[in-house]
Formats: structure tokens, sequence, C-alpha cells
């Protein structure tokens, strides 16, 4: 029965996370770049002892998906700043299905009708939260959803390239790299 409690803290983790970051880029550092530019040095830390401890060789792939990785982070956090952190997590919901459909045409996967049925779950919840009387101007409204669909379509690009590359270079490289 462990999985039970480790998936309980797994999702209060997450959810605090959520709230905190969303906290951080409302109240106390509004720029993205510079809430990026801490939790990277934080990595660039770990890439060096990785480097150093594991002896880990420089992945190129794992430079472009650390890249990648950094442009998810300043659309999530600018969607953070333009909209309600549950209304962003909820639409952020929608990723498995992109992943899904992602990983059919590029890596071939398919999953049985349960697990297609849990995605159908998870979009329909994302849209139940999200329908509320939206009160913000038409720019705001527009510009939240191109950020999301952007994000969106980054994050699952990057969990499927991610998953092909872990199976040709080694784990810990690629990590590393990022």
């Amino acid at each position: 029965m462990p999985w039970l409690l480790y998936t309980f803290l797994a999702i209060n983790l997450w959810c605090i996370s959520n709230i905190l970051d969303k906290n951080v880029v409302s109240k106390r550092i509004k720029n993205p770049v510079m809430v990026v530019g801490v939790s990277s040095i934080a990595c660039i830390i770990f890439a060096l002892l990785a480097f150093l401890f594991f002896k880990a060789s420089l992945s190129f792939i794992g430079i472009a998906l650390g890249f990648l990785y950094v442009a998810i982070l300043l659309l999530y956090y600018r969607a953070m700043q333009l909209d309600e952190a549950s209304r962003v997590v909820a639409l952020y919901s929608i990723t498995p299905l992109i992943v899904a459909i992602f990983a059919y045409i590029f890596l071939k996967e398919s999953f049985g009708s349960e697990k297609y049925f849990g995605v159908i779950l998870l979009i329909i919840g994302a849209i139940v939260i999200t329908l509320k009387k939206d009160i913000r101007s038409k720019a705001i409204r527009s510009t939240f959803i191109g950020v999301m669909t952007t994000l969106l379509l980054l994050w699952s690009t990057y969990e499927v390239a991610l998953k092909y590359f872990v199976g040709i270079d080694s784990f810990v490289s690629i990590f590393a790299s990022m």
C-alpha cells in the first residue's frame, strides 16, 4: 500500500508547487525570466555534479531538450501571470492527450481503451474547471490561449522526444546535459 502514500504525496507536492509558482510570478518576482534563471543555476550545479560523479558525457540531445525545457518554463510562468493557477493546471492536464497522439505518430505506441478513456476524463475535467464566466479582455484571453496552446505542444514534444532519446543515449548523459 505504499504506492497510495506516494501518489497522495506527489499530488500534494504538485499542488503546493503550482500555488507557490503562481505566488512567485504574481507577487514576488514578476519577470518569468528571473524565475527560470534561478532554477537554471540549480540545474547547472546538478549537471556539474553529474558529470563529476557519474562520469556522464555531454549530450547535445540533452542540451537541446534543456533549451526546450527552458522555453516551456517561460511559457508556464507567463500563463500563471495571465490567469488563475487552477485554470492553468486544468488546461495543462490536456497534455496526456497530445502526448498520446504524438507517441502514436512518432513512436508507434498505442494504448488500451482504458487509457484513452482516462485521457477523455482528463479533458472533460479540464473543460469543466475552465468553464466559467471570463471577464477579462479579449486580448488577454487570446494571449492566454496562445501561450497555453504553445505550452501544451512544446511540453508534449519534449516528453515524446525525451522518451525516444533516452532509449538511444545514456539516461544520465541526457539529464546531466539538460
